[in-house]
């Protein structure tokens, strides 16, 4: 049996099948075997890709999605568009990515701030037009320009909490 929230994609796969469809993916953030420092090395491997990018590649690490991107970056301080280069400490990012899957898998809804209350689970993430938890600013967020170029992807930040 597995379970799943808001799954892009799900495919059932023969077992005997399984390993050459999943050998390309970075390690598994909620694997027995998850390995931080090459989850860190693949991350830090091309400091010039937008860290949103990088934390969506699941050759970097198998596991983030949207949500957890969004708010990674958020509690690291930097826009999604920031390069990964500006990351001072890619090993502390991914086991915080680590850290924050973990404590959401056996949840329905995914918390991030620590705070279980109705509308105060997460920092950013589909908060646009909201204050900022932190220091009040109006959250933004680049929905338009998505959905123009077809993307399915948001971000969510506060501009005066994230920087480039």
């Amino acid at each position: 049996m597995a379970a799943g929230i808001d799954l892009g994609q799900l495919e059932i796969l023969n077992r005997a099948a399984d390993i050459s469809v999943v050998s390309h993916l970075g390690p598994d953030l909620l694997g027995e075997d998850w390995d931080p420092q090459t989850a860190s090395a693949n991350l830090a491997a091309d400091p010039d890709r937008p860290i949103a990018a990088a934390l969506l590649d699941q050759r970097v690490m198998a596991g983030v999605g949207n949500v957890y991107c969004n708010e990674l970056c958020f509690v690291f301080g930097l826009l999604p568009t920031a390069p990964v280069g500006q990351v001072s400490d890619p090993l502390r990012l991914v086991s915080r990515a680590h850290d924050m899957l973990v404590a959401n898998r056996s949840r329905w809804n995914r918390i991030t701030t620590g705070d279980r209350r109705h509308g105060n689970e997460l920092w950013v993430y589909g908060r646009a037009g909201k204050p900022c938890r932190r220091c009040g600013t109006l959250i933004e967020n680049d929905l338009a320009g998505e959905r123009d170029r077809g993307g399915e992807r948001v971000s969510y930040w506060c501009p005066r909490c994230q920087r480039s």
